[in-house]
């Protein structure tokens, strides 16, 4: 969901010695729809989820922060 901790805590939880290829293709489809009628607090999660999700779970396998 886009928290850092949660991701950093998540990744520290799994068991493995060397990680050799990371697939990120986890992701919301929601909300959906005319832009001018979304929840902003909907966009907010699905940007939160997609977009730094991915990102702070990339970053912190490559950082070695685990």
């Amino acid at each position: 969901n886009g928290d850092l901790r949660k991701t950093i805590t998540l990744i520290q939880s799994i068991s493995f010695k060397n990680i050799d290829i990371l697939i990120c293709c986890a992701g919301i489809v929601t909300p959906f729809g005319n832009s001018m009628l979304i929840n902003p607090e909907e966009w907010s999660d699905c940007i939160k989820t997609n977009l730094i999700g991915t990102f702070n779970t990339i970053h912190v396998i490559r950082c070695n922060k685990i």
